[in-house]
């Protein structure tokens, strides 16, 4: 797949996107004209502010990329292109969707655990044949790495039965274990505490929270 952004200024790549939520124009406006200043790190803590804007999640996907307002780190930028592209798909922007998948591959094929679970949201996206199967694949390989978006992503497909049979134990254990991880991807925990386990796990006897709670603090990564 040929380079769509990669050497393309973040200012350039922000005007030629067009239709983010008006309730996010306020940063957004903020982060461009830090961003313009050469003021980076504010740049990218407006960029940050709002995850349903597509354009904050390239510019802040190619901020984190190129080492711009933090420390390079190809995991938080693969975490906001998958952002971008979950966003772009929900407003049919075809050309930010392949924007943003050209980066993942990339950096799936160079081993970054983060790109292979979000490659599998993108698979779940597509929606074709054997999508949900492969989707789950990438889930649990990115989960036997330690990577905290994937083993999030692989509890939701044991709770929704995504490319694998229905399974709440399997759930909750990887809830629990993603506990050890969270680390800087902040959404993770803020997503299990706040949204899977009040909703999903409420029933599950308190026997069978404690076996799999006991279990999952024993799990170490493979990789």
């Amino acid at each position: 797949m040929m380079s769509f952004i990669k050497y393309l200024p973040v200012a350039f790549v922000l005007a030629v996107c067009t239709g983010a939520p008006t309730v996010a124009q306020a940063d957004y406006d903020a982060g461009l004209k830090a961003y313009e200043q050469g003021n980076y790190r504010r740049a990218l803590k407006k960029f940050t502010t709002d995850s349903d804007d597509f354009r904050a999640n390239l510019a802040a996907g190619q901020m984190y990329e190129r080492g711009q307002g933090a420390e390079k780190d190809i995991d938080l930028a693969a975490d906001q292109y998958g952002r971008a592209h979950e966003n772009a798909h929900e407003k049919g922007l075809e050309d930010i969707k392949a924007r943003a998948l050209e980066r993942i591959q990339t950096f799936m094929d160079d081993g970054n655990f983060t790109a292979v679970a979000e490659m599998g949201n993108v698979l779940l996206r597509r929606n074709e044949p054997g999508d949900e199967e492969a989707a789950f694949k990438l889930h649990q390989t990115a989960t036997e790495a330690g990577n905290p978006p994937g083993m999030v992503y692989l509890a939701q497909d044991y709770l929704d039965g995504r490319g694998v049979a229905k399974d709440k134990k399997a759930a909750y254990f990887w809830m629990k274990a993603v506990e050890k991880h969270f680390g800087k991807f902040w959404w993770t925990e803020f997503f299990v505490k706040y949204f899977l386990e009040p909703v999903y796990i409420t029933d599950m006897p308190e026997d069978e929270k404690l076996e799999v709670e006991r279990a999952a603090q024993t799990w170490v990564p493979k990789n």
